[in-house]
């Protein structure tokens, strides 16, 4: 089975809106239900992202192991280019902070997040 963390993909209902490069949101998610298997064989991020005004914009992942430790950039960066939301996804087979395969553990304490990581900046991406 699939376990969905969060699970908000509504268009413009819920979204975070950033105008500053580094800006940073991040969140600690669910724990995984004590029924699921013990076996985590990989963890997928969706960012639903679009721009709002003229310039592109560039988003990243970020995750911390636990709440109150500091995020790191993780995955790839995505430019962000259209006012049409698009789709941006990451999968991670190991843990990308400590390179080991993941653990129920892992992900029960993991914080994520997306992180503005445009250069210069003067408008705003929204993110779903």
């Amino acid at each position: 089975p699939i376990y969905y963390a969060v699970n908000s993909a509504d268009g413009d209902g819920t979204y975070m809106r950033s105008a500053n490069n580094n800006d940073l949101a991040y969140f600690q998610m669910s724990n995984l239900p004590p029924d699921s298997p013990a076996n985590v064989y990989g963890v997928k991020l969706f960012n639903i992202a679009r721009k709002a005004g003229f310039d592109n914009k560039t988003i990243v992942n970020v995750m911390a192991t636990a709440d109150g430790d500091t995020p790191q950039e993780i995955g790839p960066t995505y430019q962000i280019n259209s006012e049409i939301y698009t789709l941006k996804t990451s999968m991670f087979l190991t843990n990308p902070i400590t390179n080991s395969g993941w653990t129920k553990t892992d992900v029960n304490n993991m914080v994520l997040g997306v992180k503005n990581n445009t250069s210069t900046s003067s408008s705003s991406s929204s993110l779903a």
